[in-house]
């Protein structure tokens, strides 16, 4: 379901759909199953017809502007364009220097690897990873780990991360 406000697709299952439909047309009696199978199924047979473009593994949605990486392209977040994971915060060349960042940056890891730490920030904003890899928080306690997770966390927005265990990793064959 394309949400104009927030300018990206929802994924959302059948009833969802049912309220939203319910929501914005008054007086429509869904509480048939013959009356909710038919919407569905008009639903879906419209929305095949107008599918969005697939996105590039180098585009990035920030807010509700969309940027191309290889094209260093900025452009209007439209239902055009098939995105369900945009990065919660606006472009905007306000911010250039982050100067608390970079002295926590410091202050956990030897300067050579401060890139490295705003690397893999980027690298999570990325919509497809390219590159199949693993990122370890290795050391003792109280040097950085947690904080550098929760800014991860917070660049990304909330609704962008998801976290397991190392045994379910090991043990489980899709996870």
């Amino acid at each position: 379901l394309w949400d104009n406000e927030i300018k990206y697709w929802q994924r959302i299952d059948a009833p969802a759909i049912i309220n939203a439909v319910d929501k914005s047309i008054e007086n429509l009696f869904l509480f048939k199953q013959k009356t909710k199978t038919e919407i569905i199924n008009a639903l879906k047979m419209v929305g095949r017809n107008k599918q969005p473009k697939e996105t590039l593994p180098t585009q990035v949605q920030c807010g509700t502007k969309i940027i191309d990486l290889n094209e260093n392209l900025v452009i209007e977040a439209t239902p055009e364009y098939f995105f369900t994971n945009p990065i919660p915060h606006e472009l905007t060349s306000e911010y250039l220097e982050c100067p608390t960042i970079d002295q926590l940056f410091n202050d956990w890891v030897a300067p050579e690897y401060v890139p490295l730490l705003y690397e893999v920030c980027a690298y999570c904003m990325l919509p497809a990873y390219p590159l199949h890899r693993t990122f370890c928080l290795i050391g003792d306690g109280r040097n950085g780990k947690s904080s550098y997770t929760k800014i991860i966390t917070r660049l990304i927005g909330k609704q962008n991360v998801c976290s397991t265990n190392f045994y379910s990793l090991l043990n489980r064959q899709f996870e």
